[in-house]
């Protein structure tokens, strides 16, 4: 029994730094104003997985070993895991949530043709990172880093 207590001192502190690191994006990216135009011009370029995380279904959850790296371009996008593509498709950033009790809340999403799931949520940028919102649809969050050339 006495081999259990440390674990219970340290799940909650473990549990405690993602919780705040989850809430830095959002305060970070609802400080400053977007709208569409301005959302697709920050996502343009590389973003490197970091870890996915899903509060629904832990099975989901890893850390981005996989060296996995989405590319935005223009009109196109591309996923790729060691350099090598495993999804691409044309994008465009529309509303993915918007509150019906405060019309200043309006979160964007990146549409995808072909549907490309690891993209799929509200979008949070706080200067060099990216998370990719869904757990609140029961879904995965995915936060990214921007690689620079």
């Amino acid at each position: 029994m006495m081999a259990l207590v440390p674990l219970f001192w340290v799940l909650p502190v473990a549990c405690q730094e993602r919780e705040y690191f989850h809430h830095r994006y959002w305060d970070c990216h609802f400080n400053q104003t977007w709208d569409s135009t301005s959302v697709a011009k920050a996502l343009i370029g590389k973003w490197k997985l970091i870890y996915v995380s899903s509060y629904a279904d832990p099975s989901l959850t890893y850390e981005g070993d996989k060296n996995q790296v989405v590319e935005f371009q223009k009109d196109s996008v591309f996923v790729r895991i060691n350099g090598r593509i495993t999804d691409q498709g044309t994008w465009s950033v529309g509303i993915e949530d918007q509150s019906l009790h405060d019309p200043d809340f309006i979160a964007y999403g990146v549409n995808t043709q072909p549907f490309i799931s690891l993209l799929k949520g509200r979008l949070l940028i706080c200067e060099d990172k990216l998370m990719i919102n869904n757990s609140y649809i029961d879904g995965a969050d995915g936060y990214f880093d921007r690689v620079y050339p």
